[in-house]
């Protein structure tokens, strides 16, 4: 299947302003493309489409609440398998911005889809803040283990409110460093 991009607005009477931007891929399946992954590695990528799924059940939420703030949800989805239209290690891909990125593992899809959300919304919808919900990596995950939900951000206020957030909820996170080199 061809991929998309799926926007969906929530508008509440009377909001001024810039949105909020959510934005979570939703890849199908995920065979890693060119670079196969091993058979036993592609049991489980049916849900390489969990940050979608959570933007759905957030924007399901944000109107049951009757939040006052606008939110833009953008949802990238593709099936990352073998045609002959892939990406092929060493293409080099333009971006909606012009950014160009040179592609080294095609079973990375989920970075690109993220990107090319971003820039679009971030293009299109002027949005004062971005926030993006995905599976990225199980690097990630060697890190942190399993139980633990890591996050990047660049705002420390908004990474305060994410963590009281969690704790009130009795989720476990931590904040990645985000530096400059």
């Amino acid at each position: 299947h061809a991929p998309r991009l799926i926007i969906l607005e929530y508008v509440p009477p009377k909001s001024k302003g810039a949105p909020i931007l959510l934005v979570g891929k939703g890849v199908t399946y995920d065979t890693g493309g060119l670079s196969l992954k091993p058979t036993k590695s592609m049991f489980t990528m049916k849900q390489d489409l969990a940050g979608a799924a959570v933007l759905l059940g957030v924007l399901q939420a944000v109107a049951a609440i009757g939040l006052k703030k606008r939110i833009v949800v953008a949802i990238p989805v593709a099936e990352n398998a073998i045609d002959a239209r892939s990406y092929r290690p060493d293409d080099v891909i333009r971006m909606p911005n012009g950014i160009t990125v040179e592609i080294s593992d095609t079973d990375a899809e989920g970075r690109m889809l993220l990107a090319d959300a971003i820039a679009y919304g971030a293009k299109k919808f002027k949005p004062r803040m971005i926030l993006d919900i995905a599976t990225l990596t199980g690097g990630s995950m060697s890190a942190v283990g399993e139980d633990i939900t890591q996050f990047l951000c660049n705002d420390s206020k908004l990474a305060s409110i994410i963590m009281m957030a969690a704790k009130e909820a009795d989720e476990s996170v931590w904040e990645l460093p985000l530096h400059q080199p």
